[in-house]
């Protein structure tokens, strides 16, 4: 049976969030710095570690993702498939205060991590697949 489909269907994902991760991280960066400048004081201390944090993590998920698609080094793989969740554990935090939302562009947030756990999942269940 051909299931060389889910090494690469988790790599695919973890590119995904890789690249989502590192514009976010740059726009939050550049963002905070013009705005630091304009109005005369920066941004928190923490930012730009909070920024450097996401941008590490979403070169790891891209490296996982592409030695992924490779069916290559597995405990690589699996660290992309791991750094692709941490990226999306912020929108747990729907899930924390529901009741205060309700239905709104929030509960898309909320299904963020999907995704990232189907990649864990499917990166987990293919290290057969994969050539040391």
């Amino acid at each position: 049976m051909n299931e060389k489909w889910m090494p690469v269907t988790a790599g695919v994902i973890d590119i995904l969030h890789g690249v989502a991760a590192m514009i976010l991280g740059i726009f939050t960066a550049l963002v905070s710095y013009s705005l630091g400048n304009l109005f005369g004081s920066g941004p928190p201390w923490y930012t730009y570690w909070l920024v450097l944090g996401i941008i590490v993590a979403g070169a790891l998920a891209i490296t996982g993702g592409i030695y992924a698609l490779k069916r290559k080094i597995w405990p690589l793989a699996l660290g992309g498939a791991i750094a692709s969740f941490a990226l999306t554990l912020w929108s747990l935090e729907y899930w924390i205060n529901i009741g205060t939302y309700g239905l709104s562009i929030n509960t898309l947030y909320g299904f963020a991590p999907v995704p990232a756990i189907f990649s864990l999942i499917l990166t987990f269940s293919a290290r057969e697949q994969f050539k040391e």
